[in-house]
């Protein structure tokens, strides 16, 4: 396949200052909380941050210093969940997070209802590391068939349960292992275990979202990762 020429075209999403919220009525008790949400691939990821129950009650709530937050991610492999204080929500509509037990802290974006951007990576509270997409878009999904540059008798099968990455060429499996997309790299890494051009082996490259059908692989220093270069559409 071609390799094409890299282009930075990943979906930005406009921040926005105002959020929806959920408020509570003057005077009621308990806190009152905000829901963040995006998907990218089959990963749904849910933010809520809320005032602790002890706080004094706001009647409309906005996130701030000293609240607390619960991150999951939800897909079919599980959830993983991040549990924290809110450090600070500076100008930006971004909100700095420090889970608990931990002096390290890392920054999400957000609009409206929506989570906007993982701006930095970090790991749940079960301890597995976390690299999300650094602007998510809710509209793209990898899973299912796509036709690399054009060839028509050539399909790349993305499943998202096994975490499956298929090439099949003229109605023949030529190359099959595993995937993951860590997006905040903007980057693919594939593990090979049957490899047309040798051994099994993993390969690093580049990987841009272009269009809700479309997304290119490029870059990568070794013949496992340049095995996959070239540009997908969704068939």
């Amino acid at each position: 396949m071609k390799s094409k020429i890299k282009i930075l075209g990943i979906i930005a999403f406009a921040v926005i200052i105002g959020f929806s919220m959920t408020a509570c009525d003057p005077g009621s008790s308990g806190p009152s909380e905000l829901v963040l949400s995006n998907t990218v691939g089959d990963v749904e990821y849910i933010l809520t941050m809320g005032a602790d129950v002890s706080a004094s009650v706001r009647s409309v709530y906005t996130p701030r210093s000293g609240d607390r937050y619960r991150l999951e991610a939800r897909s079919p492999r599980g959830t993983s969940v991040s549990i924290g204080v809110v450090v600070d929500v500076p100008r930006g509509a971004v909100f700095v997070l420090r889970p608990d037990g931990s002096s390290d802290t890392f920054r999400i974006q957000g609009a409206i209802d929506t989570i906007t951007r993982f701006i930095d990576a970090f790991n749940f509270n079960d301890g597995l590391s976390n690299n999300p997409p650094q602007t998510v878009n809710a509209n793209f999904n990898f899973v299912g068939n796509w036709t690399p540059d054009g060839w028509s008798s050539e399909t790349v099968t993305i499943s998202p349960n096994e975490i499956d990455w298929t090439y099949t060429s003229g109605g023949r499996v030529t190359d099959r292992g595993t995937y993951i997309l860590d997006l905040i790299n903007d980057r693919i890494i594939i593990h090979f275990t049957q490899f047309f051009y040798g051994p099994p082996g993993t390969g690093t490259a580049s990987i841009y979202i272009l269009d809700d059908n479309t997304f290119v692989i490029s870059g990568g220093n070794n013949q496992w990762g340049q095995a996959a270069h070239g540009t997908y559409t969704r068939k």
